[in-house]
């Protein structure tokens, strides 16, 4: 485990550097970098970072492979934030991915890959134009919260299916490692999920057909419309969405008020 936390200014790792959490036959490690202070507060990576790992082991019926290594960002700003994910992909760094941007919006292109993915963005809005990938062997979890709003784009895939299914030693399914998890929260914003946008929860694409599961949640979180009483929620979904593998969708309306005293 690699920690690195500037309290009153930034953290940076220069180009030249390399940060290793690796393993063989192991889980790999995690790296926090944090620097969230005022007058401050830039993580800028820009050295090489490994943290893959490999082999597989027994889950009580399913080899299931060793946890890549994760990675634990949050600052006021994240430098390079395209050739940052780019660099931990590029070094087998793919079990999680959580970044916590405080200032500014943040826009997705294909960078985020990581079995677990979180990203929130503080004081800003989201956008997703390409694919953030958590898919894998086992299911993933995507989750993306934003206080301005989250824009899933008509080229968005939120891809959380994994391709082995889970059984126990009997053969028969596990509901609980098979159920990939999508959730997004738009704060005060809109959840705007344009036409096109495609999201995979499904779990054993890799087998028969007549195997896959359909096991996956998907949860949508939105101010409520209108007030406390209001019969809306700040969701646009006209289009047509292509989501699969999913058995549980949710929808929440949110409203902040004053209790009276």
């Amino acid at each position: 485990e690699v920690v690195l936390d500037s309290r009153g200014g930034d953290v940076r790792q220069a180009a030249g550097s390399r940060i290793d959490i690796s393993a063989v036959s192991n889980r790999a490690g995690k790296l926090t970098a944090t620097a969230l202070g005022q007058d401050a507060g830039t993580v800028s990576l820009l050295g090489g970072i490994a943290g893959g790992s490999s082999g597989h082991y027994d889950a009580g019926g399913t080899e299931v492979p060793f946890a890549a290594g994760g990675a634990d960002i949050r600052g006021q700003h994240i430098a390079d934030f395209g050739g940052l994910n780019q660099r931990l992909t590029d070094g087998g760094l793919v079990g999680s991915r959580s970044f916590q941007l405080k200032q500014g919006d943040l826009v997705l292109g294909n960078e985020l890959r990581g079995r677990e993915i979180n990203v929130s963005v503080d004081a800003g809005r989201l956008t997703v134009n390409g694919t953030v990938d958590a898919s894998g062997e086992q299911v993933g979890s995507i989750r993306l919260a934003a206080r301005d709003g989250v824009h899933l784009a008509g080229s968005a895939v939120l891809d959380a299916h994994g391709s082995v299914l889970r059984v126990d030693s009997y053969g028969q399914l596990i509901e609980a490692p098979n159920r990939a998890v999508i959730d997004i929260d738009a704060g005060s914003g809109r959840l705007v999920l344009d036409g096109g946008a495609r999201m995979d929860l499904r779990a054993g694409t890799a087998g028969k057909a007549d195997r896959i599961a359909s096991l996956g949640t998907l949860e949508l979180s939105a101010q409520r419309l209108g007030g406390a009483r209001g019969n809306d929620v700040a969701i646009d979904a006209a289009g047509p969405l292509a989501i699969d593998g999913a058995r549980t969708i949710t929808v929440n309306g949110f409203w902040s008020y004053t209790d009276a005293r």
